[in-house]
């Protein structure tokens, strides 16, 4: 399922890196790689660049902050691109995050006091045992 990202806003892409018996792992060279497609199926990068460590500090875990480019409508995608190579085994790991972008003021029905919602929270409960 993608996640939804706000125009002309900040949106962090996350990433925890784990190793074969699912244990956080530092990994070399954290990188993201942001893109789209164009109309003709082309891939266009927006950004190649270094990820950081989270703050405060969590093995294996990495994040990017990309600013949603006011050209994108609502509904198109963007999609990052993570990886990092496993000091251990020297493979390269990746994995991939589908954004769909949004307009600021989608479902803005208003709320208590007549101001706009909050957008970009999306609360799921799940009945639990």
């Amino acid at each position: 399922m993608a996640l939804q990202a706000i125009i002309g806003r900040p949106f962090t892409f996350e990433v925890l890196f784990v190793d074969d018996t699912n244990t956080p792992i530092t990994v070399n060279n954290p990188v993201i790689n942001i893109f789209t497609f164009t109309p003709l199926g082309g891939k266009q990068t927006l950004v190649s660049s270094p990820m950081v460590p989270v703050i405060p500090a969590e093995v294996g875990r990495y994040t990017y902050t990309y600013v949603i480019p006011a050209t994108f409508k609502d509904g198109d995608s963007i999609y990052g691109e993570m990886g990092g190579v496993d000091p251990t085994t020297s493979l390269n790991l990746i994995t991939e995050q589908q954004l769909v972008v949004i307009s600021a003021n989608r479902g803005t029905g208003g709320s208590i006091g007549g101001g706009s919602c909050c957008c970009g929270l999306v609360s799921r409960f799940i009945k639990g045992g």
